[in-house]
C-alpha cells in the first residue's frame, strides 16, 4: 500500500496532458478523487485517468479507472488498475467498440472502501485512421486479441543520437548489429537496440548505457500507450512523421499473435533466414499456403532451428512481404556500452530480444525472446539491457 501525505492538488501532468472535467467531487473522509477527460481516443481505445488527493497519513491500496456504457460505472464492473501511483495517473483502456459512448470514473480503494471521481463521458471514433496507407506500414493484418488486429511497421525502430531522429529500418531484415556498441549522445550514426521506455520522454534516451533497472522508465509502470512508448511520443520520419501513430505491443498481444490467434492457413510463424539473416517470420491472418511452403511452422521446440527455411531477398519481396508477412530479425542485445555474447544476424545461434510494453515487476519487463533453440513471447527480463523495438498500428 502507498501512503499519501498531501492536501494540495498536484497540477503538473507527467505522462499525458488532460483537461479536467467540469464537475469535481467534494472530499469524502479526507479522500478526493477527480476524473480527467479522456484523451487520444480512437475507435477501440482511450487514455483515461485522474488524480487523487488525500489529507493526512491515509493508506490506499488500489488506483485505477472503471468504465461502461451506463452512468456511474463501478470498480466491481469493467475496470483497470495501475501500479503507477504518480499523480495525475493514466491508464490506457482497450478493446472498446467503435462509435460508442462510454462513461468513465477514476477510483481509489482504501481497504474495503472505494472512492470515485466524477462521471465523464467520451465517444470512440468510427474507425478508419488511414487504414494501411500510412507510410511504413506492412499491409498484413495480425490478430493480437479477440476482435483486435494490428499492422506492423516495415522494419525495426532505429534512432540517430546526433540528429535526434527516428526511423524504421528500410528492409525488414536490416539490423545494426555490433555497431550498437558505439552508442552515446554524440554518436553520429544509427542504433537499433534501446533500453526500456527510452522514447526520449523525461530524458530517457535510446543511447542510455546504464545497466541498473532503476535508471529507466519512471515508477516501473507499463509503458504501452504512454509517453515512454517510442511510437506514441515520437514522429517516425518514414512512418507518417507524426507522434501518436505507432505503439509497442503488450505482453498478452505478443503471446496472442504467436500462440493463440486463428488464421486461415493454420500457420502463425516459422523460424527462418531471410536474405541470410536469422529471425522469425510472422504470417498474417489471411495467409495462403500457396504463396510459399514453410517447414517447422508454429514450433518453439529445440528442433525448430533457423536452417529449416532459407528465403532469398527476391522471394521475400514477391512471395512474403507482398502478401503482408512480417520478419523479425535476430538483432541481439546490448548491455552497458558493449555488445554481449548474445549473438545476432549471421550467427547460427543468433538471438532476438524484443520489448513489450508490459512491466513484470519493479525490475523486469516481458519480452519476446527467440533463438535457434527456443521461442518465448512472454519471457521476464531485466529492463537494463538494450533490445529491439518493433512498433504496430491498430487496425481501425
Amino acid at each position: 500500500m502507498r501512503n499519501f501525505k498531501t492536501t494540495a492538488v498536484i497540477s503538473v501532468v507527467v505522462a499525458i496532458l488532460f483537461v479536467v472535467a467540469a464537475c469535481t467531487p467534494s472530499d469524502t473522509n479526507g479522500v478526493k478523487v477527480t476524473t480527467y477527460s479522456p484523451q487520444d481516443i480512437t475507435s477501440k481505445s482511450a487514455m483515461c485517468g485522474g488524480e487523487v488527493v488525500v489529507q493526512g497519513d491515509i493508506a490506499l491500496n488500489e488506483l485505477g479507472v472503471c468504465w461502461g456504457t451506463s452512468k456511474n460505472p463501478t470498480a466491481d464492473g469493467t475496470h483497470l488498475s495501475t501500479s503507477n501511483w504518480q499523480q495525475p495517473f493514466t491508464c490506457k483502456i482497450n478493446h472498446l467498440t467503435p462509435g460508442t459512448t462510454y462513461h468513465v470514473r477514476a477510483y481509489v480503494k482504501r481497504g474495503l472502501e472505494c472512492y470515485y471521481g466524477n462521471d465523464v463521458t467520451f465517444t470512440t471514433t468510427m474507425g478508419g485512421g488511414g487504414g494501411a496507407n500510412v507510410a511504413g506500414t506492412i499491409q498484413g493484418k495480425f490478430s493480437v486479441a479477440m476482435g483486435e488486429q494490428v499492422y506492423f511497421s516495415q522494419g525495426n525502430l532505429q534512432y540517430h543520437p546526433v540528429q535526434q531522429q527516428w526511423r524504421f529500418a528500410e528492409k525488414q531484415w536490416d539490423i545494426i548489429g555490433a555497431e550498437n556498441a558505439n552508442v552515446s549522445a554524440n554518436y553520429n550514426g544509427w542504433i537499433d537496440l534501446m533500453g526500456w521506455g527510452t522514447s526520449g520522454f523525461n530524458n530517457k534516451y535510446p543511447y542510455m548505457t546504464e545497466t541498473m533497472s532503476q535508471a529507466y522508465a519512471e515508477e516501473f509502470a507499463d509503458i504501452s500507450g504512454t509517453n515512454y512508448d517510442w511510437g506514441v511520443y515520437n514522429p517516425i520520419s518514414n512512418g507518417g512523421n507524426q507522434a501518436g501513430i505507432w505503439r509497442v505491443l503488450e505482453r498478452n498481444e505478443w503471446e496472442y499473435v504467436f500462440f493463440k490467434r486463428q488464421t486461415s492457413s493454420g500457420i502463425r510463424y516459422a523460424k527462418a533466414t531471410v536474405n541470410g539473416i536469422y529471425g522469425v517470420i510472422l504470417l498474417p491472418d489471411d495467409w495462403n499456403t500457396s504463396y510459399y511452403s514453410l517447414n517447422n511452422v508454429n514450433s518453439n521446440t529445440n528442433s525448430a532451428v533457423y536452417s529449416g527455411n532459407e528465403v532469398s531477398a527476391t522471394d521475400w519481396t514477391s512471395k512474403f512481404e507482398n502478401h503482408g508477412a512480417v520478419f523479425l530479425p535476430a538483432g541481439g542485445t546490448r548491455v552497458g556500452i558493449s555488445t554481449t555474447t548474445y549473438s545476432h544476424g549471421l550467427a547460427t545461434d543468433a538471438s532476438g530480444w524484443y520489448w513489450s510494453g508490459t512491466m513484470c515487476d519493479g525490475n523486469r519487463a516481458y519480452i519476446l525472446y527467440f533463438s535457434n533453440a527456443s521461442l518465448l513471447p512472454y519471457r521476464e527480463y531485466y529492463i537494463g539491457p538494450a533490445m529491439s523495438v518493433r512498433l504496430v498500428r491498430d487496425v481501425e
